[in-house]
């Protein structure tokens, strides 16, 4: 059987726009993940409210002044407004899962997330993990294709995304060796792993004293992996930050919380974005205009 040129391409190609989609449901399931927690939070068990939470920004002074009047009214509107959190993070994250509708999807999510990184306006912390799901809904609001400064764009805020999130780890001591034994501490009272028998394998090599000064290297890697992020080899150290990523959350789950697994799903989008354009940009140069398929799918703009 003889096959057309553009079948070819396809057939070569069919796995570089598969990632991109596994990547997609997986954010898609977080969300409505953390829909179902809220639900439960706030209806089913109704340990929290939407009221506690905004009051508790307001005193800390975290929203700019001129949104206060905003809080004060969702305070007095907190079951519409804790019904609407809930069903605007479902939703979308349904409709990211069943690749209908992104953009859709996306948009109601970035307003959503907009709404809370405004009332946290103030705290690093907080910039830095709802500045990731906002990251998350504008690469999917975009869906760039053959836009040429879009890609760029959504790495340099990534890339900025990750230096903040480096830097609130800095402030904690991360780097330095001073930091480690109260960390390990920490880490054998407080802290729970995806196993005891992984978390006694940390603790034993941070007792040592290679591994004490591997401890505060991790957050030096991170920092080379994160720039690397600039450079022709751009892919390799996102590979390497997925897995300390992963190492991270197995070793401190119930510490690093959602946060790190937002930040190791963004990561992993960015990556299999990396991945798809590399390709495309290798099959430009090769045949010409590359084929694009139906889902997501644009040349790089930028070298390597």
């Amino acid at each position: 059987m003889v096959y057309s040129a553009n079948t070819i391409m396809i057939m070569k190609n069919i796995h570089q726009w598969h990632w991109p989609r596994v990547a997609q449901t997986f954010i898609g399931l977080f969300f409505i993940g953390a829909g179902l927690f809220k639900l439960q939070n706030y209806f089913l068990v109704g340990d929290q409210s939407l009221t506690r939470h905004f009051q508790f920004w307001i005193d800390n002074a975290w929203p700019p002044l001129w949104s206060l009047p905003l809080f004060h009214w969702g305070q007095s509107h907190h079951l519409f407004l804790s019904a609407l959190v809930i069903a605007l993070q479902i939703i979308p994250g349904i409709l990211l899962v069943l690749h209908w509708h992104t953009r859709i999807a996306a948009t109601v999510l970035f307003f959503m997330q907009m709404g809370i990184f405004i009332g946290t306006f103030h705290h690093l912390g907080f910039n830095e993990f709802v500045g990731t799901s906002l990251w998350i809904a504008l690469f999917y609001l975009l869906k760039p294709q053959k836009n040429l400064w879009s890609w760029p764009l959504l790495t340099y805020l990534f890339v900025g995304l990750a230096l903040l999130q480096l830097y609130n780890r800095f402030v904690v001591g991360d780097p330095w060796l001073s930091t480690v034994t109260w960390q390990r501490e920490h880490l054998a009272a407080d802290v729970m792993s995806i196993h005891p028998l992984w978390k006694n394998f940390i603790l034993a090599i941070a007792h040592m004293r290679w591994g004490t000064y591997l401890w505060a290297a991790s957050w030096w890697i991170q920092l080379a992996c994160v720039l690397g992020l600039l450079t022709r080899f751009r892919l390799s150290f996102s590979a390497i930050l997925i897995c300390l990523w992963f190492l991270h959350i197995w070793t401190w789950m119930n510490g690093i919380t959602s946060q790190g697994v937002l930040w190791l799903l963004a990561t992993f989008v960015w990556m299999t974005e990396e991945y798809q354009q590399q390709n495309l940009n290798k099959s430009t140069a090769c045949h010409g205009e590359p084929v694009e398929p139906d889902t997501r799918c644009h040349p790089s703009t930028s070298s390597g």
